[in-house]
């Protein structure tokens, strides 16, 4: 059924520019309101510039203290009572209104004259009491104002909704050109999975901004067309250059973006075509993973922008050993126990409203029209909810609760579950198994269609959870995943505390029962299967400005940066994270292919994750150590009666080391390709005598392949104080990268020498290990003394 209302929601309002409210208006409001805003108010003023337009009302700076303003405001409180001029719910609606009246308090400090609606305690502000001016106008408003803000909503063969950006080409171009383009456009999203609007929006953007240029007579001349579509391509690339983005994944992109324009508007005839029959494109070419998800950061810096911490491209040794054994973990870490924290917040107050629900009375609950909050008993509530279900507080709010308590103060103690209720476990499922993709989880059911059980099940001493992966298709797309008990356990969380929602659901014969993720809004609306949740710096403005609190508690970053971080947390990135980090602990490409769920191991896997520079450090200094294996000398007559008490600084230790035990690393290893290519041409030039010479160089390149480690006994003895030092920490999340660095290698030191036949090494093991004093390491081994 289509959405009749004026306004589709405040994500339809990103496309809008402000229409009516005027500069001065507008800085006003927002300096007055920044300070005491209030989450999900981001389009607060932008509500308000909608209502104007529609209205025909005039709004100036020396008019905010008139009658006119006063009626302008009323109006516009009236209208938030009324589902049809904004789809939002009634708690929001609400919400709009309070914080719409706080703001004008604050901008009374400026405009001393200007409405505050402060009579009748407050009451003077209520949607309800300003009803009367907006119906007293309501079937005068504009009806092409109304079709303007509509919002322009394309809906996907999924059901999901993004929004094209037709506003700014409305005003530019016209009306029936503007709705001309959605027309096709809506047309054709109706059939597709993913449609790429997005670049469809920055098209339809740039011609609005160069509207001079590009005039609707453009796109009825095959030669115009062409230059147009010639220029935007010009001004794309130049774009994503200038952001630093990664250019092969922006041709891909581009290239999408002119397949939809030869399927809708050229394929309709609603534009011509150029003479050469199609729009013109770059060619798309294979692409290296090392060049892509390339772009620049806010200081400038090319990063890979693949993970949830950015990673330079230009970095040295100390800090690849940085990001590799600590920043990356740390930043996974800091996710997870945000994720667990809230996970549990979650499961106990599903807890704490079963503990009240046993206190109350669930008889019928009535109370009077202007019953207060503190009227309500929430241990009747509580109780009323658990006999009777959701639909019991759902249906007939107003009869049952009255005028003035509303859904979202019950919803405090109900704590049905939202979907930043239900998004920290999906995070917690995707850290331990990041076979488990978004698509996975998004359409994840949790009964079939004849209503079995089917997606988590018991089988033999273990659980399982059976989804599917939409980009693998057929046969392939089926995952089951085998769950630890404590993973079971956060399902079980899951499916009871959307149960409320899942049995009203059934019961109205709504499919979206099924899901494992159900959701309702923190104002009690109607349940539905759980959206895709998105953190960006336009949701993180309108919807999440919690979210830079609650992560502070984790991450020691200035404000802005933790801002910058939760902007990179995706289901995506978290999985492109746990690969990187379990590629660090098994050193396997296959096995890390094998735990994201791909079916086959490509070679490029860790490159479209890391930049190049990384990579090579990790393979060369690391990997290959692990996986070639290493040489250890016996350092004679050393010179070094080193002592661990001779370092006071993780620093000192680490130049020590890696000037005295770790050698430069050989060629073979910095340019394996160029190695190989000159010891063939060596072997093929020099004469050999019965193939010595070619064995020894086999030998060589044996040789060469792997780490070299020279150590005596003060060596060893600081490695395994450090190593031990490090495993015996109980702050694991302040260790410096560099400790964990040496720790890790002492390991394999140790292993390396004891299944070895060097009798000096192991005898040097033996005395060094005799010698281990860890406590004197635990001033090295902590990031602040790092």
């Amino acid at each position: 059924m289509e959405n009749l209302t004026i306004i589709k929601g405040s994500l339809a309002l990103a496309n809008y520019p402000f229409t009516t409210l005027p500069p001065d208006v507008l800085e006003l409001m927002h300096r007055s309101y920044e300070p005491i805003a209030r989450d999900g108010m981001g389009q607060l003023t932008k509500i308000f510039d909608a209502y104007c337009n529609i209205t025909g009302s005039t709004v100036t700076y020396l008019g905010l203290s008139s009658p006119a303003f006063e009626r302008t405001v009323r109006g516009f409180l009236g209208a938030l009572y009324d589902p049809t001029f904004i789809d939002v719910t009634r708690p929001l609606r609400n919400s709009y209104a309070r914080e719409f009246v706080r703001m004008l308090q604050e901008m009374a400090k400026e405009i001393p004259l200007l409405p505050t609606f402060e009579e009748n305690g407050g009451r003077d502000g209520w949607p309800k009491f300003n009803e009367k001016y907006w119906i007293a106008i309501k079937d005068d408003i504009d009806p092409n104002a109304v079709r303007f803000w509509n919002g322009w909503p394309l809906v996907d063969i999924t059901g999901k909704t993004a929004y094209l950006s037709v506003p700014n080409i409305w005003i530019s171009h016209g009306p029936e050109f503007a709705e001309e383009v959605y027309k096709c456009v809506r047309q054709h999203c109706l059939k597709m999975r993913r449609p790429r609007s997005s670049e469809l929006s920055g098209f339809l953007n740039y011609i609005a901004e160069n509207a001079p240029s590009w005039p609707t007579e453009t796109f009825q001349n095959p030669i115009q067309i062409k230059k147009a579509f010639l220029a935007y391509m010009l001004h794309w690339f130049t774009d994503q250059h200038d952001r630093g983005m990664d250019i092969p994944t922006a041709t891909k992109s581009y290239a999408a973006f002119i397949n939809l324009v030869n399927s809708t508007m050229l394929a309709s005839g609603s534009w011509v075509k150029p003479y050469s029959g199609s729009i013109p494109k770059p060619a798309i070419q294979h692409v290296r993973g090392a060049d892509t998800n390339n772009k620049k950061n806010a200081k400038g810096e090319v990063i890979k922008a693949k993970l949830i911490t950015e990673i330079p491209y230009h970095l040295t040794d100390t800090q690849a050993i940085e990001l590799i054994f600590k920043k990356i973990k740390a930043d996974n870490n800091a996710l997870y126990k945000w994720a667990n924290k809230k996970a549990w917040q979650t499961s106990n107050a599903q807890k704490s409203r079963d503990k009240l629900a046993k206190l109350g009375n669930p008889q019928k609950i009535i109370y009077a029209t202007r019953a207060q909050p503190e009227d309500a008993k929430p241990e009747d509530v509580c109780a009323a909810f658990k006999e009777h279900g959701f639909g019991y507080v759902y249906n007939d709010f107003s009869k049952r609760f009255g005028k003035i308590i509303n859904r979202e103060y019950l919803n405090s103690f109900l704590r049905v579950p939202s979907a930043n209720d239900l998004y920290p476990f999906k995070i917690l499922l995707v850290h331990n198994y990041p076979c488990i993709t978004q698509s996975f989880l998004d359409n994840f059911e949790l009964y079939d269609k004849k209503g079995d059980l089917t997606g988590f099940i018991k089988l033999d001493g273990y659980y399982q959870l059976t989804g599917y992966k939409d980009r693998k298709g057929g046969a392939n797309s089926e995952i089951k995943v085998k769950l630890k008990p404590r993973d079971a356990v956060r399902v079980r969380q899951i499916i009871r505390c959307t149960q409320p929602l899942r049995d009203y659901l059934r019961a109205t014969g709504d499919d979206a029962w099924r899901q494992l993720f159900i959701q309702c809004s923190r104002g009690l609306a109607s349940p539905k299967k759980m959206s895709p949740t998105n953190w960006n710096s336009g949701t993180l403005e309108t919807r999440y400005q919690h979210l830079a609190d609650e992560f502070a508690e984790f991450v020691d970053m200035p404000k802005k940066e933790i801002e910058e971080f939760i902007c990179r947390i995706s289901i995506t990135s978290l999985r492109a994270t746990r690969a990187v980090l379990l590629y660090i602990e098994n050193n396997s490409l296959t096995e890390t292919a094998a735990a994201l769920g791909h079916t086959n191991v490509s070679p490029d896997l860790l490159s479209s994750y890391l930049p190049e520079p990384i990579l090579a450090f990790f393979q060369t200094r690391w990997i290959r150590a692990f996986q070639r294996g290493i040489i250890c000398y016996a350092m004679k007559d050393s010179k070094y009666l080193l002592k661990v008490s001779n370092f006071q600084t993780m620093e000192e230790l680490h130049k020590f080391l890696e000037n005295n035990a770790l050698k430069d690393i050989p060629e073979a290893m910095r340019d394996p390709e160029g190695y190989r290519a000159a010891r063939e041409r060596t072997a093929h030039e020099a004469p050999t005598k019965k193939g010595k010479i070619g064995t020894k160089a086999a030998a060589n390149d044996d040789r060469a392949d792997r780490v070299e480690i020279s150590v005596d006994v003060g060596i060893l003895t600081a490695l395994l104080s450090l190593e031990e030092a490090v495993r015996k920490s109980k702050r694991q999340d302040q260790i410096c990268a560099k400790a964990m660095y040496w720790a890790q290698l002492a390991k394999l030191l140790v292993k390396e020498i004891t299944d070895g036949y060097e009798f000096d090494l192991q005898e040097y093991l033996a005395t060094a290990k005799t010698q281990i004093d860890a406590s004197q390491m635990e001033s090295l081994i902590y990031a602040a003394a790092a």
